[in-house]
């Protein structure tokens, strides 16, 4: 054991990994030891890598030290509370929570977010500030960021002051393309891209993010103003969706990702092939109902590929449904459920405009990007450089504790970047360090 922990020893066969880990974990906790492996993506996106990166005593730990993270969506708000390691920089995710808020069904005169989306967001982020204080998290150390919606309406900076003076949290207002940028860091840090040109296609539910990129740079950022729940509330009157209401949405969605499409066009150089990676909520759904048709589904949809075909196949069932038939649907919670058609037309459009004929699942987006807003606020936060430095060419890694998560599907419930949980959690040693002196 200490000669494979001193030569941290790669290993390839994720069952076998997890089992292995599992059962260290065991020996370990007997003896009084702690083990933590780092988890990466290299080189194909079905075969993770567990690596084992420390051993040692648990009375050399210092105080547990916790961190939390709310993402304010389109449609929904998410919360993310991790216990953190700042000795090895490692995390274990301790809980993680999603409310569908609807912030995006705003006022159809003004566009302002409406009174009865405004108070559920509210009701949401009091219990998401309450679940973070009952771990140590104060408001002022909560990481929050807010897209779309909030962006959009008129009243959205109101809201976010309001947030302020009312919860304590204050919340960073993520542009258009930084949001397209912080897409491409959280998917890179769940896939090796290395040379190799990837279209990463985000929808979201005010916005769909289009990103041309590798595993050094970003060469195309776009952010466009077509989302499931924008869609779902501007256009879906009848459900069933009527023939011609479906043919009125394709030349919608083709018309507004028309210029997106060109510029990331225009930069895919002769002979290059990218790959179609599609993120969030309608491609895990589309995932999730594809899987369950399979004769043996996968255990996480992380690298699950797609055909145009199944795609196309698996739309045109869904428009004939009711609302109640959709929600009766293997794989589709009741919510998405409401806006999964818009959605999936949105994914289909792009599809055929790319000419694309597949894509592939990622499990991470804006949430688990690495170069937020908040690392930028604390110049001074220690450990601020090797957190960002996590995202290097095709080999950006999350930590975890796997005799706490051995076996579980950690990835799909993290809906916010893993490295904001550390930098949310140094930020707290920051703080009580300077209050010790």
């Amino acid at each position: 054991l200490q000669t494979a922990l001193r030569t941290q020893r790669q290993l390839e066969n994720t069952t076998a990994s997890l089992a292995l880990l599992r059962r260290l974990g065991e020996v370990l906790r007997a003896s009084d030891w702690q083990i933590s492996a780092i988890y990466a993506n290299i080189g194909t996106y079905e075969a993770p890598l567990f690596q084992i990166l420390d051993v040692r005593p648990f009375e050399d730990l210092d105080d547990p030290v916790y961190a939390a993270a709310i993402d304010i969506g389109t449609n929904s708000i998410h919360l993310l509370i991790a216990q953190v390691d700042t000795a090895l920089r490692s995390f274990s995710v301790l809980l993680t929570e999603k409310s569908t808020t609807r912030l995006g069904e705003r006022d159809p005169d003004s566009g302002d977010l409406s009174p009865d989306a405004i108070e559920r967001a509210f009701t949401t982020l009091r219990h998401c500030r309450e679940l973070a204080a009952s771990h140590g998290v104060q408001p002022g150390d909560v990481v929050t960021a807010a897209t779309s919606a909030v962006r959009e309406a008129p009243n959205g900076r109101e809201f976010l002051q309001a947030i302020q003076e009312q919860l304590g949290l204050e919340v960073d207002l993520v542009s258009g393309p930084e949001e397209a940028r912080l897409i491409y860091l959280g998917v890179l840090s769940g896939m090796a891209f290395g040379d190799q040109p990837h279209l990463i296609l985000d929808i979201g539910g005010g916005s769909t993010e289009l990103v041309l990129a590798d595993g050094r740079d970003a060469r195309a950022l776009t952010s466009t103003r077509v989302g499931a729940v924008r869609l779902q509330r501007e256009f879906v009157h009848d459900d069933p969706l009527p023939p011609q209401r479906v043919e009125f949405l394709r030349a919608f969605i083709q018309g507004s990702l028309e210029p997106a499409v060109l510029k990331v066009r225009q930069r895919i150089e002769a002979g290059e092939k990218p790959v179609l990676v599609a993120t969030s909520g309608t491609a895990m759904a589309i995932a999730a109902m594809a899987a369950a048709e399979d004769p043996r589904p996968p255990l996480r949809m992380q690298g699950y590929r797609i055909s145009r075909e199944r795609l196309d196949q698996l739309l045109a069932r869904l428009l004939g449904m009711t609302p109640a038939q959709r929600r009766a649907m293997p794989g589709l919670n009741e919510r998405r459920a409401e806006i999964i058609v818009p959605g999936a037309l949105i994914l289909q459009t792009a599809m055929a405009m790319l000419g694309a004929k597949e894509f592939v699942v990622c499990e991470r987006a804006l949430r688990e990007d690495g170069d937020s807003p908040a690392i930028r606020r604390q110049p001074d936060l220690p450990g601020r450089d090797h957190l960002t430095a996590h995202h290097g060419p095709g080999r950006t890694a999350t930590a975890v504790n796997p005799h706490r998560h051995a076996g579980t599907d950690l990835s799909r419930s993290r809906r916010w970047h893993v490295d904001q949980v550390a930098v949310a959690g140094h930020a707290v040693v920051g703080r009580r360090q300077q209050r010790r002196v």
